[in-house]
């Protein structure tokens, strides 16, 4: 694969000095793809129950999630909270 990136989408108007790359540099990658996958449409598992004070995740048919906040405080140290339960490997 040839990918051509023009100078506004690498580095912008002040280029990469530590690179060499001026900003008017368009720069050119070439890739070998070695393996492709589908990407996944929405989250695939067991809905995991939200613990009690944390926000609620709900995706409609389409995979579209909403997010809910509880009212309150929120946690004053890291909480880990899966939201699903997958079926892949780990």
């Amino acid at each position: 694969m040839l990918l051509a990136v023009p100078p506004k989408d690498a580095f912008g108007t002040t280029g990469n000095t530590q690179l060499g790359v001026q900003a008017t540099d368009t720069l050119v990658f070439v890739l070998d793809l070695k393996a492709a996958t589908t990407p996944i449409t929405k989250p695939a598992g067991t809905p995991v129950a939200a613990k009690k004070g944390l926000p609620t995740v709900k995706s409609d048919s389409a995979g579209v999630p909403t997010i809910t906040m509880p009212a309150g405080a929120a946690p004053t140290k890291l909480v880990v909270d899966p939201l699903i339960e997958g079926k892949g490997p780990r």
